[in-house]
């Protein structure tokens, strides 16, 4: 009888063991935020096969889909995304402010032998830096473009013709993403540098009547993303493009022109957030998902040839056609550089509340269509 506390004990430890290796060979979770085939399955698969055989330890990624930026800032305070993909201009916006309030984790370039091949002028668009830390990766960029129906029409040279009178109701422009709108129609107006997102520069009457007009006269204000239904047979939209991969896919061939008064670009950033501050495991997992986003197949299959969006690895070139290369300009190493004007980031709270005021009174009484009919 004076054995047994011992044989208790020991099976006490057994069990405990069990236990601890039982949670240690469990399933973890990362959590991705992510726009609507930022992450499709067949890549979601290889990735945690990847992980499986590196580690020895199975990691599933839980993927949701963000219909609105302000979805980005709300998982990511409340710890309920482990990754998300906002746009460069949308990481220091006052509103967010994802580094200086530290809802973002710096990354270790080490980890991401990939981030070498992104296109220069892109690491250089300064909005994952601080004090020398890196604190995400660009993963996909493209313009707030003037498309156009090469059946329908010639290429545009210009944002003005939006404004033609031959295009009214013809025309589609996003409904919910009111800066771009405002961004091209200063465009169309001449306005450059810094004038382009300043209220006090765009508060005039000649400038109110430009944006209420391009609102009224178009024909679907796409919420979202554009898709293939928002443009089928029309001769022009405003979009971040990928609607043309599938209006390719139901016989309308549509392009992104080059106007000469310069076109807005977007990058879209992967990030870490501050849920996996303690969790150096998952952290590092992480970091794995962000050098296989950017990597050549993933630039190559998804972001070129399923998003129909232009690659940020500059080392997937050799890989593609010549259509595509030319399609996304990538035969010109310095074409974004030439031809993008980066959406600026609004830092003021008053810049901000102006031009959200010029949109919304612009919006007052111009009705067209919402989304595809």
């Amino acid at each position: 009888m004076k054995i047994l506390p011992l044989t208790v004990l020991n099976i006490v430890l057994l069990l405990l063991g069990l236990l601890l290796a039982s949670a240690s060979a469990a399933e973890q979770k990362l959590r991705l935020l992510v726009w609507e085939g930022y992450a499709p399955t067949d890549q979601v698969q290889r990735f945690e096969g990847y992980i499986a055989a590196k580690y020895r330890r199975r990691v599933r990624l839980e993927v949701k889909h963000v219909s609105n930026t302000k979805q980005f800032f709300n998982a990511v305070r409340g710890k309920k995304a482990d990754i998300i993909s906002p746009a460069h201009n949308l990481i220091n916006d006052h509103r967010f402010n994802f580094i200086k309030n530290k809802l973002f984790l710096p990354i270790k370039l080490e980890h991401i032998p990939n981030y070498n091949e992104i296109v220069p002028a892109l690491k250089r668009i300064g909005a994952l830096e601080k004090s020398g830390e890196i604190y995400g990766v660009p993963f996909i960029c493209g313009p707030y473009g003037l498309a156009y129906n090469t059946e329908l029409m010639e290429a545009p040279t210009s944002w003005n013709l939006l404004w033609d009178p031959a295009f009214k109701n013809r025309y589609a422009i996003t409904g919910d993403y009111y800066e771009v709108n405002i961004y091209i129609t200063a465009l169309a107006l001449g306005y450059t540098g810094n004038d382009l997102y300043r209220f006090d520069t765009m508060n005039t009457p000649r400038f109110k009547q430009r944006l209420h007009a391009l609102i009224k006269n178009a024909a679907v204000l796409w919420k979202g993303v554009d898709t293939a239904d928002d443009l089928l047979g029309l001769p022009l939209g405003c979009v971040w493009g990928f609607s043309i991969p599938e209006l390719k896919k139901q016989g309308e061939k549509w392009r992104i022109a080059e106007p000469g008064e310069g076109t807005m670009g977007w990058v879209d950033c992967l990030g870490l957030g501050y849920s996996l501050k303690n969790k150096p495991f998952l952290r590092r997992v992480g970091e794995e998902w962000l050098n296989f986003a950017i990597g050549p197949d993933f630039q190559r299959d998804t972001v070129v040839r399923r998003l129909g969006s232009t690659p940020v690895n500059r080392s997937i070139v050799t890989q593609l056609s010549p259509e595509e290369i030319a399609r996304f300009h990538l035969d010109d190493p310095e074409h974004f550089q030439k031809n993008r004007i980066l959406m600026p980031t609004i830092t003021s709270k008053r810049n901000r509340n102006g031009i959200k005021m010029l949109w919304d009174e612009a919006m007052e009484n111009a009705r067209p269509r919402t989304g595809a009919q």
